[in-house]
């Protein structure tokens, strides 16, 4: 069975034929709402992938001096995919390294605490707007039909857009919880 990101790579592959660079692109992109990878990490899940007879490759001109490959995904990547899809999810625990510093936040003083919030909301905002236009870009022709690929995207873009729009409103919740509780000067 393919790792996790392996299977990210044949959903993304299972849409269309793309490049190592285009996995890359799209993973830092239009995916990053719910899943990233670094390109090297692409680039070695690709090659075991091939070895393991998921995904193919066909040589094709770069612009570049070297030439590029563009990668499909073999029937019996889509077969691997497919049973990976049937199956339960691994139970994990989230990692988030922005609760491990608000886990600790008390020892700064209150206004670095502030500032450390207002820098994560203005990045979930960011993203949120990104998300929003991606989603107008995704419905412009009408809502996608629910068995589609279309509308399997837009059910993801949708989670995102709901985390980006739940931590934006959980910082405005702690930013005035900061505010009311705040001795000048003192550390948290």
């Amino acid at each position: 069975m393919p790792s996790t990101l392996g299977c990210a790579i044949l959903g993304l592959l299972a849409r269309t034929e793309c490049t190592g660079y285009q996995l890359s692109k799209s993973m830092k992109g239009t995916h990053d709402y719910f899943w990233t990878a670094q390109h090297s990490q692409i680039y070695a899940e690709l090659a075991k992938l091939a070895r393991e007879g998921l995904v193919g490759h066909t040589v094709v001109e770069g612009p570049g001096p070297r030439d590029n490959r563009r990668y499909a995904i073999t029937p019996a990547g889509l077969r691997a995919l497919q049973e990976w899809l049937a199956s339960a999810p691994a139970a994990g625990v989230e990692r988030d390294e922005f609760i491990v510093r608000v886990w600790s936040m008390w020892l700064l003083e209150s206004e670095s605490a502030r500032s450390m919030v207002e820098d994560h909301r203005a990045e979930h905002h960011k993203r949120l707007e990104a998300y929003g236009l991606l989603e107008q870009e995704m419905l412009r022709d009408g809502p996608p039909e629910s068995n589609s690929p279309a509308f399997a995207a837009y059910a993801a873009l949708r989670a995102g857009l709901s985390y980006e729009r739940h931590r934006i409103a959980w910082c405005d919740w702690l930013l005035a919880a900061l505010a009311d509780d705040a001795p000048s000067g003192a550390p948290r």
